[in-house]
């Protein structure tokens, strides 16, 4: 979890992931993924300047944040964007990291309406 780092207030407009899949090309919630991307020894988190944070917290395994998101996006350790999330408008979220059994998880739970960030209780997260 020391390996998650966040930025906020970024332009994410030119993030371009050219080899890779587009899941939901034509709903809201556009979701790009670079063919055999990976996250070796850091895990960076990039959010917009129009998205916003609105609670975060951790847990002993875990942390994450409550937000509005426009975009995020994932990077490796060498600042390669992996993964965005190019919605094309504000997505109420709640975004959860979470480290078990020895596996990295990212859990985002969004919606249309507001969500907040007790949703996690609902995971049921050790």
């Amino acid at each position: 979890m020391d390996s998650i780092f966040y930025n906020e207030k970024l332009t994410l407009d030119e993030v371009d992931i050219r080899s890779g899949e587009i899941f939901n090309p034509k709903a809201k919630n556009r979701v790009k993924i670079k063919y055999g991307y990976s996250f070796n020894k850091r895990f960076n988190l990039h959010l917009d300047k129009r998205s916003e944070i609105h609670k975060r917290f951790e847990g002993a395994n875990y942390k994450g944040f409550s937000a509005d998101i426009y975009k995020m996006s994932f990077s490796n350790e060498y600042g390669e964007h992996q993964i965005l999330f190019d919605y094309l408008e504000k997505i109420p979220s709640v975004v959860v990291l979470y480290k078990a059994r020895g596996s990295f998880f990212v859990i985002i739970i969004d919606s249309k309406y507001p969500v907040h960030w007790t949703a996690i209780n609902y995971l049921n997260i050790e």
